[in-house]
């Protein structure tokens, strides 16, 4: 099977929540070429669905290791972090996105989540 019939058979599977079998067409892929970065994608995006969220961490920096200029990794990294209250390295993370993209409405968007959630986050273990 080609490698573009395995990501998109991946993509199927993730769609229907699929993501044992969406998992396997990307480790199928990845046997044929490694340094593909939407097959890391797609592992990460399984992963945050699964809650493997260092395993999706992973697979979101190996996407940027590959292709700096990919900022969907950005965002679903930043989500990462915020899911693990790690809100500083999310807000970097979104910057970045607006960086790349300043008309990107939800980064925006994210990032004052980002600041709201590190505020609160604060106030919270400042009495501890």
């Amino acid at each position: 099977m080609s490698l573009n019939s395995l990501l998109s058979d991946a993509v199927t599977f993730y769609q229907i929540n699929d993501f044992i079998n969406a998992r396997q067409c990307c480790l199928k892929a990845l046997e044929q070429n490694e340094e593909t970065p939407q097959i890391h994608y797609v592992l990460a995006i399984i992963a945050v669905q699964e809650r493997q969220l260092d395993l999706a961490i992973q697979s979101f920096r190996k996407v940027l290791e590959l292709n700096p200029e990919q900022v969907e990794a950005h965002t679903g990294l930043g989500h990462v972090y915020c899911l693990q209250e790690l809100y500083e390295k999310a807000i970097v993370e979104f910057k970045k996105v607006i960086e790349a993209h300043p008309e990107d409405v939800d980064s925006y968007f994210n990032l004052a989540h980002a600041y709201g959630q590190l505020a609160s986050w604060q106030k919270r273990h400042s009495f501890l």
